[in-house]
C-alpha cells in the first residue's frame, strides 16, 4: 500500500491526518505517520489470516499438490523483502 492510498483511505473515512498526540510516546506526530504504522499493522494481521487459511488448505489438499504452500511461503518472502 502506498503513502497516497493510505492517506486517502483516510481521508475518505475522515480520519483527521494533522499532527496528533502519539500517547505512547507523549509527543506530536505526523497524522500521516500514524496511518502509515497502523495500515502496516492491519495488513501484516490480514497477511498472517489469509496466511492460516491457505495453510488449512495446503493441510487438505497437499496429497495433491502444494500450490497453497507455495503461496504463502512466496508472499512471505515478499514481504520480508
Amino acid at each position: 500500500m502506498t503513502d497516497e492510498q493510505i492517506i486517502e483511505m483516510a481521508k475518505k473515512s475522515g480520519i483527521p491526518i494533522a499532527n496528533v498526540p502519539n500517547l505512547a510516546f507523549g509527543r506530536l506526530e505526523s497524522g500521516v505517520e500514524l496511518l502509515k504504522t497502523f495500515a502496516k499493522l492491519v495488513a501484516q494481521h490480514e497477511r498472517e489470516r489469509i496466511f492460516g487459511e491457505l495453510l488449512k488448505m495446503h493441510e487438505i489438499a497437499s496429497s495433491q499438490h502444494n500450490y497453497y504452500l507455495n503461496a504463502v511461503l512466496t508472499i512471505r518472502a515478499r514481504s520480508e523483502a
